[in-house]
């Protein structure tokens, strides 16, 4: 899943620079789908404070708020 929300997100990218064309990006499944964080791995972020607050701080490409 996280492997395909990526390349997703890598297309939107390119199609945004110009440099895929939407007839391509139209063979591509369906890029408006967002990816969530599975419940366990917030359990996990919430009872490490330490690793909740790294994982805050990657770039907004590696995760989408609910």
């Amino acid at each position: 899943m996280w492997r395909e929300w990526l390349n997703k997100e890598r297309a939107r990218c390119l199609i945004r620079l110009g440099l895929m064309t939407e007839a391509r990006g139209a063979t591509l499944p369906d890029r408006d789908t967002k990816f969530m964080v599975a419940e366990d791995i917030v359990e996990v972020l919430r009872a490490k404070p330490d690793t909740g607050s790294n994982f805050l701080e990657f770039p907004e490409l590696y995760f989408v708020r609910a």
